[in-house]
């Protein structure tokens, strides 16, 4: 043996961005990048429903995709986000629902106005002012200190 090993597939070889424009018409999506360097090198697509977005071949060997598409699939109904709210006795004051980040305005059981993003709520976040995590204004400190003398 000459200590030489073949691979099966010889990811050895030069990828070319005629291989890597294959690789994503696989999935729809069309490549518009006419250069390639290396798996680092940025690519641009439009993805199947027709977003603009970029990747490397690192990345999309590692499965990452259209990333408006990814949002668009976590959107959950508002329903879904009101029933949980109110489930537990809140009241959610919003028209529109853009995304799990966008700060949702309440008011918690006991009458406190708050608002929070769906991320927070669903790992767990509630009313600060019943956690006693909200901050206190300097009017509401001095009147404390008033009254102790």
């Amino acid at each position: 043996m000459t200590g030489i090993f073949k691979r099966k597939n010889d990811v050895s070889r030069k990828r070319t961005i005629e291989f890597v424009k294959e690789k994503f018409e696989k999935e729809q999506y069309e490549c518009l990048s006419e250069e390639y360097i290396n798996n680092s090198t940025t690519l641009k697509y439009i993805c199947p429903k027709g977003h603009n977005g970029q990747t490397s071949l690192k990345e999309w060997n590692r499965g990452v995709r259209c990333a408006k598409c990814l949002t668009d699939r976590q959107r959950l109904p508002i329903s879904v986000i009101t029933d949980s709210f109110e489930k537990e006795g809140f009241i959610v004051l919003i028209g529109e629902y853009k995304n799990n980040k966008q700060k949702l305005n309440y008011i918690c059981p006991k009458g406190h106005k708050h608002s929070i993003s769906w991320t927070n709520w669903s790992q767990g976040g509630r009313c600060p002012t019943c956690a006693g995590l909200k901050k206190l204004t300097i009017d509401f400190v001095r009147s404390e200190f008033k009254e102790e003398g």
